[in-house]
């Protein structure tokens, strides 16, 4: 498997091979065109124009479309958080609710300075239930989630998938299409787990992209060595490995209007 470092690459890649059936998209690079402070979103959007311009569909697998629609629930839960502190008095009773979604403004703050997308994780959504609970009862995280995720979840979800084209390949264990040929065996993904060191998702779509015919596979994953990937289905097959981009002061401007 061929891999390619940066779009001069990728476009050569593109007049070279037949990739009008699309390509395989993994999570790094759904979430990286969603969200301008994604450390790889200016790469993202940049790859997905060309992908675009050449009428190359995006797919990827159920996971992919799990993963994605969980990481775009955390951020708003992030962002809803950071509003809540906003929005509060610090002279409020509710004082360790207050300290807990400043803590997560701040982190928040931080690493959206650093261009990198900062999204609560499962222990810390855990904790801010728990606050909102013990602040105001049930009714107080429903109404959190109604306020900041909710029908808007379902809203961003929709455009998104729209806006990217997304499609999605929902295979059965054993069962073929036109993209996969080959079927999909539950065994074969436990071995490439096993044998390349990597977790579920990731020996998912990569067992997925060794048995379809789709020949270009763009990944956000940077730390992962694609080119110590031996195998036959992967011949005449590239990886793009999305490149990080630092925060520039045209990014700093936008970020800083969008706080003010």
């Amino acid at each position: 498997m061929r891999t390619l470092k940066g779009v001069e690459e990728l476009k050569q890649f593109l007049n070279q091979v037949d990739c009008s059936d699309g390509c395989l998209a993994d999570t790094g690079f759904l979430y990286g065109m969603a969200y301008k402070d994604d450390r790889v979103y200016p790469q993202s959007l940049e790859v997905s124009l060309i992908l675009e311009e050449k009428n190359i569909p995006i797919h990827t697998n159920i996971i992919g479309r799990m993963e994605f629609v969980d990481l775009v629930f955390r951020k708003m839960i992030t962002r809803g958080a950071a509003k809540l502190y906003k929005s509060m008095d610090p002279k409020t009773d509710y004082k360790s609710l207050f300290n807990f979604v400043k803590s997560i403004r701040d982190q928040e703050a931080g690493q959206k300075r650093k261009r990198l997308s900062y999204k609560i994780g499962e222990r810390q959504l855990k904790d801010l239930r728990k606050e909102l609970v013990k602040a105001v009862g049930n009714i107080g995280w429903q109404s959190f989630c109604s306020k900041y995720a909710g029908q808007i979840l379902v809203n961003e979800w929709t455009i998104l998938e729209e806006d990217f084209g997304l499609s999605f390949i929902e295979l059965m264990e054993g069962e073929t299409s036109d993209l996969v040929p080959r079927p999909l065996l539950w065994s074969e993904m436990v071995a490439t787990m096993g044998k390349l060191g990597v977790r579920g998702p990731d020996g998912m779509i990569l067992n997925l992209f060794m048995a379809c015919t789709l020949k270009l596979f763009v990944t956000g994953d940077q730390d992962f060595n694609f080119s110590e990937i031996n195998e036959p289905g992967l011949n005449n097959k590239a990886v793009l490995i999305l490149e990080e981009s630092k925060p520039d002061e045209l990014y700093l401007r936008e970020i800083g209007l969008e706080d003010s």
